[in-house]
């Protein structure tokens, strides 16, 4: 079958994974990729032509032919992006798989986003020059429509704010602190009962309450009471003192949260009363759910590890050093440390959910944690929680971000979302040059290696079977690979009557389809 991804093996055949064991300089690697990338996102069949090999299999002819028909699709490509998965070196050269994404335009206005898994070989021709000999495509999947769904509105209706870290760069001594340069998160509300949702965004230097009039936005930080809030990573609307009106909880870096009551009028009065009790810490997120069946919400604080303490997450992949988290029984005038069971874990926690997903009438909660294992703790009642997390299926070993339950499937239980990373960076341990110890060498690379590529997988999507345990559906349903996953959420963006997904990713990544 001819297939029209030439280009797209040419670009991550010649990363610099080909860099290392070809002995190509890495910045004549980065350059023909650049030019590779930037030749299929103009459609031109020149910047291909002279990569394939001589032998190339089915023919090279047939082959261009193939892309040309491709790119007479589309009307524009603005994007396309290449991961390399693995890479191994064969007799005559190598073989590896790569990811590959098109985003693009048809003719017709159409949009059409291409994903594709490709097992490529290539070669050194007579030159010593790089040519691919082969493309085989492993997965495809192709999403189209009209692309009508949503616009971009920030700037005319008056969120056109940039987020500042709590910490600025010490470009004199190259210090960067891992955890001081988190983004920070925001709330939606009616905080003055005008029917209009209004927005409480998170920063490092300024929180923003943004008052919604009529479907613009207005800043209101300053007569709300809460200029001078800073080093804030979760900002959260949500009615603490159960007098029906939307208060201000923040979650911060390395103190304790804050608390600002709603007095009415579009005004905060923070109350640290309510907080004096709660330690210290490096906080993340939150979660507000009633734990306790009092009627009131409880309050859940997933604390980070700190790096100056431990320098960094050990083992990586299973850090057990990171801070124990914080449960706080809202006792109706403050919010206490309760000792449970999720308490006393230390780990890395990002983010927490709370559903009832064994339908007893209590919310249990789901733990995420980067660097590590997740954890499912049942609610026993009384404040006691049981970790079934071996049992139930879903410790989702990985770099975790974000969770949430929700129904997708629609069977009248609750499944679980989780946002985790995907990368590229495992096939470094394909690469004979990366430096493992000589014992490491000879018998642990293929551990090392398959247990990287476990973290990196992707996000998680955890079917309930409705018997306390979970099955993994993420490949299945074509989530997985989402990048760097920052979170993630089920809503009914189409109002169809079933969950969607919505994922906000990205990072700092290279012109090298072998970076991240």
């Amino acid at each position: 079958m001819k297939t029209p991804w030439a280009a797209v093996a040419l670009c991550v055949a010649t990363t610099s994974g080909c860099h290392s064991l070809t002995e190509m300089p890495r910045d004549e690697a980065a350059a023909l990729l650049s030019a590779l990338r930037d030749g299929y996102r103009k459609k031109d069949l020149a910047a291909y032509r002279e990569r394939l090999s001589e032998d190339f299999r089915g023919g090279r002819e047939a082959f261009l032919s193939a892309l040309r028909e491709e790119f007479e699709r589309y009307a524009e490509i603005p994007r396309t992006k290449a991961h390399l998965l693995s890479m191994r070196e064969v007799a005559g050269g190598w073989e590896a798989r790569a990811l590959f994404r098109v985003w693009g335009v048809t003719g017709d206005g159409t949009r059409r986003y291409e994903d594709r898994v490709l097992r490529l070989g290539f070669a050194l021709d007579g030159r010593g020059e790089l040519r691919a000999t082969r493309i085989e495509p492993v997965e495809q999947r192709v999403v189209e429509g009209p692309g009508d769904g949503f616009r971009e509105r920030a700037a005319e209706v008056g969120l056109a704010i940039r987020h500042t870290p709590h910490t600025p760069y010490d470009e004199a001594n190259k210090k960067l602190v891992p955890g001081l340069y988190s983004g920070a998160g925001a709330s939606a509300g009616d905080v003055d009962g005008d029917g209009w949702p209004d927005l409480l965004v998170g920063d490092g230097r300024q929180v923003r309450f943004l008052r919604n009039v009529s479907g613009n936005f207005v800043d209101a930080t300053a007569a709300a009471g809460l200029e001078g809030v800073g080093k804030v990573r979760g900002a959260y609307l949500v009615d603490v003192d159960d007098d029906g009106r939307l208060d201000a909880f923040f979650t911060t870096v390395k103190q304790r949260p804050r608390l600002f009551l709603n007095r009415g009028r579009l005004r905060f009065e923070e109350v640290p009363g309510w907080l004096e009790e709660v330690p210290e810490g490096n906080y993340e997120s939150a979660c507000f759910a009633d734990l306790d069946g009092d009627g009131d919400l409880d309050v859940y604080l997933c604390r980070y590890g700190i790096f100056e303490k431990v320098s960094f997450a050990y083992p990586l992949y299973n850090a057990t050093d990171g801070e124990p988290d914080v449960l706080l029984r809202n006792d109706g005038d403050r919010l206490r440390p309760v000792d449970a069971a999720p308490a006393r874990v230390k780990a890395w926690t990002l983010a927490v959910c709370a559903g009832d997903y064994d339908g007893d009438g209590d919310p249990d909660l789901y733990q995420v944690d980067d660097f590590g294992v997740n954890h499912l703790w049942r609610n026993d009642g009384g404040w006691n929680f049981t970790d079934v997390s071996e049992e139930a299926g879903v410790t989702d070993q990985g770099f975790g971000m974000g969770s949430c339950f929700g129904d997708y499937d629609g069977d009248g239980d609750l499944d679980i979302l989780v946002a985790n990373v995907h990368s590229s960076a495992r096939w470094i341990f394909d690469d004979p040059d990366f430096p493992l110890p000589l014992v490491a060498d000879l018998f642990l690379r293929d551990y090392v290696r398959d247990e990287v590529d476990k973290v990196l997988r992707g996000n998680s999507l955890l079917q309930n079977q409705g018997d306390g345990t979970f099955v993994q559906k993420a490949g299945a349903a074509g989530i997985e690979r989402s990048e760097w996953a920052w979170g993630a959420t089920f809503f009914d963006y189409d109002n169809d009557g079933d969950l969607d997904i919505y994922c906000p990713n990205g990072y700092i990544t290279g012109t090298d389809p072998g970076d991240t």
